[in-house]
Order: structure tokens, then sequence, then C-alpha cells
């Protein structure tokens, strides 16, 4: 009789197993060993081969774990769905997804469709040549050297992965020439260290600039539009001038004789402000 071992019993230490157990009727000719991974098995010659499947598995591990035996070898598959806390391959949506989901066919009118994490309290149990053929299905080869070299070549020019480069590069020397533009537009009473909140600062100014603005006539004119004294910190009475200058900005394409920001050259800005009558 072949069972499983679980831990100690924390109260009294005493070696606990399962209460399934199965029979191997050729155990006249077994030997006491431990057990291995597929994978570790690989090469290995052994008269009996006894493979645990789990349903997670793919064809490549299945291959070796079935084919170490000379005179027989045998799949014990768990029928069972895997419990949520068991490891399982692959990524799973976020809970909150089937939620969002299950409101909008509500509010449309649909029926509300039944979330995909959800289980019932006993899961019913599957066909063991069923679990069998979900893993031969299942791929789990790796790429080879040249395919893992060509697909990272391909990705190295891709827009999304050079403007992220892009602007981790040029943070720093954004950032330094935002705080030039800013000490030069201050009054002299007022040109002292920024504190840490100017990088809120320079994101808005960096949002102006994409807009189609001039950062520096952005800064004058939230400096010049009220007094600064008594502020206690300027990046952050610069920040809320500028902001409800900047949130009704829309970048929009670029049309024939316009001209851009150079550092965005192919959007340009509209307002949403009122004109003055003058």
């Amino acid at each position: 009789m072949v069972r499983r071992l679980l831990d100690p019993d924390p109260a009294t230490g005493q070696r606990r197993f399962t209460g399934r157990a199965f029979r191997y009727t050729g155990y006249q000719t077994a030997d006491l060993a431990y057990a291995v991974t597929g994978h570790s098995a690989q090469g290995a010659t052994v008269h009996t081969g006894i493979a645990l499947v789990t349903g997670t598995e793919d064809r490549q591990w299945l291959y070796p774990a079935m084919t170490r035996g000379t005179d027989a070898n045998l799949a014990y598959v768990f029928t069972t769905p895997a419990r949520p806390a068991d490891p399982r391959p692959g990524t799973r949506t976020a809970p909150e997804l089937d939620r969002y989901e299950r409101i909008r066919r509500e509010r449309a009118g649909y029926p509300a469709a039944p979330l995909s994490g959800a289980q019932p309290d006993r899961p019913g149990e599957r066909e063991p040549i069923a679990v069998l053929a979900d893993v031969l299905s299942r791929d789990g080869a790796e790429l080879s050297a040249t395919q893992t070299r060509r697909r990272n070549l391909a990705n190295a020019d891709h827009l999304a992965v050079l403007h992220a480069i892009w602007t981790a590069e040029t943070q720093a020397a954004r950032h330094d020439r935002y705080r030039e533009l800013v000490m030069a537009a201050l009054p002299p009473g007022h040109r002292s260290e920024l504190s840490h909140r100017a990088r809120w600062l320079y994101r808005t100014l960096h949002a102006a600039e994409l807009a189609g603005l001039d950062p520096a006539d952005v800064i004058r004119t939230a400096i010049t539009s009220r007094d600064l004294a008594g502020s206690r910190d300027i990046a952050a009475v610069l920040d809320a001038r500028i902001r409800p200058r900047t949130d009704p900005l829309l970048p929009q394409p670029q049309g024939p004789g316009t001209r851009g920001s150079p550092s965005c050259p192919t959007w340009t800005a509209t307002s949403t402000w009122p004109r003055s009558p003058s």
C-alpha cells in the first residue's frame, strides 16, 4: 500500500499519512526509493515507473515521466480541480474585473454572468483521461537561443520600449532645465532651493510642454499672477497655480501649417479658458 506522508502532528509530533492509498500489486519486486521529479528522472531506467500527475504539467514533462519503466509505466492522476491556493501555471485575472463585468451586464439589462473565479463547495471530479489530454495539449517548450535573440531584437525598436528608455534617460536633464527656468523667473528674494515637491511641479510643466505650451512662459505667468510673499513652499504654490491651466488642455493631432513643441512635434494644444474681451 502506498500512502502520502503528511507533516507531523503539531501536538504529538507523530507521523501522519493521508487517508487515501493505492495498492501496487508488484510489491515483490519493489525497492525502497524516494520520489524524484520527472525532469530529474530523465535518462534513468527502472522496471516500473509511477508518475503522479496533478494536471498542471505539460507534455514535455509527461514524456520522460512516462517512459522510464521497462516493464510498466503507471500514471496516478489528480481528478479533482486544484484549490485556489495551489500553484497553477499562467496568470490569473483580478477578481475586480469579474465584478466590474457583472455590474456592467446588470446595468445594461443582461443577466449577470457567473464569476469565473467562483467554484462550488464540492468541485466535480474529471476523468483521468481528460486530465491527461489537457497535459498533452499544453506546450511548455522554451524558446531556443536563436528564437530568444530574434525576439529581443524585434522588441528593441518597439516604440513603447524606446519611449520608456528615453523617458528614464532624459528625466534628470529635463528636471534640471525646468529648475533653471523656475530659478530664472523667480524674484531675487525667493530664489532658494526647491523642496521635494518640485517633482510634481516638473511633471506639470512637462504636461504643459507636451500640450504645446512654452514652459518658460507658463512659469512667468504663474509667478506674476499673484505675490509670493508668505509662501512656505514655492514649488507647491507654483504647481497649484499651473495645474488649473494645464488640466483643460487637450492634445490634438498637428495640422498643416502649425508648429508643435520641440519635445513633442506631433501635438498642439487647445484651451477651454474663456478669452478676455481684449
